[in-house]
C-alpha cells in the first residue's frame, strides 16, 4: 500500500517541502484572494452603447418593468386579492385588558429565605421589583397568586404585610391564615411608574384616584361608596324631590324677571325711529283713554292711504280755486 507523502513545516522558511521535493509558497496576508470564479464584477449600466448595457440599460423599450418604483408595495400581488384578505381573521385585542404580572407564594417564601425581601416590612411591587421576583417588561400591575401555599405556615413564621394590584382568594387566605394581610390597591400607567421608579419623576403625580367603573368592584376602598338604594322609594326621597323641584321654580322664576328687565333697558337704550316713536306716542295715547290703537298698517296700505289722501287734498284744492 503506498504510504502518503510526510509533510514538515519550517519556521525558519517561508516554504512547504515535501517528499517529492515539491517547494510551495506559506499562505499569507499578500497572497490571499478569492476562489476565481467566486466573484463577479457588477453590471455597470447606462455607460454608453458600447458597454452592451447602454441607452435602456438592459430594461427594455417601455412597460411597468422599465420605471422606476415599479415593484411598488411589498404586499402587492399584481391585482388578485392578497394574502392578508384572503386568510380569515379569527378573535379581537380587547382594549381593556391589563397586563398582571403573577408572582406566586412559592417564588415569595424562597425570595424571603433567601434574604432578598425582609419579611418584617410591608411588601410593595416596587419590592418584588427591586428584589427580581418581578422580571418581565412594561405591565398593568401584579396578581399574588396562591400556588405555594402549603410552605407558609411551615416555613415563615412572621405576618406579611403585601400589597398588590390584586390577589387569589387561595393566596389571600394563605396569607391571613399566618396573621398577615393582602391588600389592593389600584394604579394606572403613570402612577404605577412613579410608584415603581420614582427616581425618573422629578415631581411625582398625584394618586390614581378613582378606578373606572368595570374595576370598582376589585377595589372598594378606592371607589365612591353610595347610599342604601332603598331610600330612592321612601317618603325621603320623594319629599326631597320636591323640595328640588319647588327650588328650580323659584330659582326659573328669578331668572325670567331678571331676563325682561334686561330686555326692558335695552329696548329703553336702542334707537328708534320717528315713525315708531310716534306709534308708540299714539299707543300710550290709546292706552291713557282707553281707546282701542289704530291698527297696524302694513306697507301696501301705508302706499294706498298716502295716495287717497294725496286725491282728496287735490279734490279740496280745486273745489277752493273753483269757489
Amino acid at each position: 500500500m503506498p504510504q502518503k507523502p510526510s509533510v514538515s513545516f519550517v519556521a525558519a522558511s517561508r516554504f512547504i517541502s515535501t517528499d517529492a521535493g515539491a517547494s510551495k509558497p506559506l499562505i499569507s496576508l499578500s497572497s490571499l484572494k478569492p476562489n476565481p470564479g467566486s466573484r463577479k464584477l457588477r453590471m455597470r449600466v447606462g455607460r454608453g452603447e458600447g458597454s452592451g448595457k447602454g441607452g435602456s440599460a438592459g430594461r427594455g423599450m417601455r412597460g411597468q418593468l422599465s420605471r422606476s418604483g415599479r415593484f411598488g408595495k411589498y404586499w402587492f400581488e399584481g391585482g388578485q386579492t392578497p394574502v392578508s384578505r384572503r386568510m380569515p381573521k379569527r378573535g379581537f385585542n380587547n382594549v381593556n385588558h391589563r397586563n398582571l404580572v403573577p408572582v406566586t407564594l412559592n417564588r415569595l417564601v424562597t425570595w424571603i429565605k433567601a434574604g432578598r425581601i425582609d419579611p418584617t416590612q410591608p411588601i410593595t411591587m416596587k419590592v418584588l421589583r427591586d428584589s427580581g421576583a418581578i422580571t418581565k417588561g412594561p405591565f398593568d400591575g401584579v396578581t399574588l397568586v396562591g400556588k405555594g401555599a402549603e410552605r407558609l405556615p411551615a416555613e415563615l413564621s412572621l405576618p406579611l404585610d403585601i400589597e398588590v394590584s390584586k390577589a387569589t382568594p387561595m393566596a389571600k387566605q394563605a396569607i391571613t391564615s399566618i396573621g398577615g394581610s393582602v391588600s389592593v390597591k389600584w394604579y394606572n400607567r403613570v402612577t404605577l411608574r412613579a410608584h415603581l421608579k420614582p427616581e425618573k419623576f422629578a415631581i411625582l403625580p398625584r394618586s390614581a384616584g378613582t378606578p373606572p367603573p368595570r374595576l370598582r368592584h376589585l377595589y372598594p376602598d378606592q371607589s365612591p361608596q353610595y347610599d342604601d338604594r332603598s331610600v330612592f322609594a321612601s317618603g325621603e326621597m320623594a319629599a326631597a324631590k320636591a323640595t328640588l323641584a319647588q327650588t328650580i321654580k323659584e330659582v326659573a322664576a328669578e331668572y325670567k324677571k331678571r331676563r325682561a328687565v334686561r330686555r326692558a333697558d335695552r329696548q329703553a337704550r336702542r334707537w328708534v325711529s320717528p315713525a315708531e316713536k310716534a306709534e308708540q306716542l299714539d299707543r300710550m295715547e290709546a292706552q291713557l283713554l282707553n281707546v282701542a290703537p289704530a291698527p297696524k298698517l302694513s306697507k301696501r296700505e301705508q302706499r294706498l292711504a298716502e295716495k287717497q289722501a294725496k286725491k282728496e287734498k287735490a279734490a279740496a284744492t280745486v273745489a277752493a280755486a273753483e269757489e
